[in-house]
């Protein structure tokens, strides 16, 4: 199944879901709290050959759905000298437990990786560019990440990303 049937198929449950025992607001718009993230809003990057590209101080939500062995690629351009902080988190009721990975312009180096540094299951770099040039990172699950025949495919695996300068 694609990213896109997940996608629909999780937003048509959360919406069901959402109608149970609540009473529609005066405006008639949807009841509930809205969801940290919005999935129908969720980009598709599932392709190393055509990453999608991000701005340095702007969260980007994920889905690491639609496949078995799901991974997102994101790219961005840096300088030597730049100082940076990733965070990938999982907002309230996902089931990702994310695992990242930058790598350097050589497309060989990992420059870093990280599991679970940041609050929870989350993930959180910090580090520094020496080598100019376009950097990729990769979003997976940790399950994913950790054995090869692992499958990790849940319409509930949302994360948000976030690459910063410090």
């Amino acid at each position: 199944m694609h990213k896109s049937k997940l996608v629909a198929a999780f937003v048509l449950s959360t919406a069901l879901l959402a109608s149970c025992n609540t009473t529609t607001t005066p405006d008639n718009t949807a009841p509930g709290p809205k969801p940290a993230v919005d999935v129908t809003k969720v980009p598709d990057t599932d392709s190393l050959k055509a990453p999608m590209a991000l701005t340095v101080g702007t969260a980007v939500d994920g889905l690491i759905a639609g496949q078995d062995r799901d991974v997102d690629y994101y790219a961005f351009d840096a300088v030597a000298g730049d100082k940076f902080r990733l965070t990938v988190t999982a907002p309230a009721g996902s089931t990702l437990d994310p695992y990242v990975q930058v790598w350097m312009p050589d497309g060989r180096t990992i420059l870093e990786k990280d599991d679970d540094s940041g609050a929870g299951l989350n993930s959180d770099l910090r580090f520094n560019v020496v080598t100019p040039g376009r950097y990729i990172i990769t979003v997976t699950s940790f399950d994913i990440a950790r054995e090869a025949d692992a499958k990790d495919n849940k319409a509930t695996n949302l994360y948000r990303l976030n690459l910063a300068r410090r």
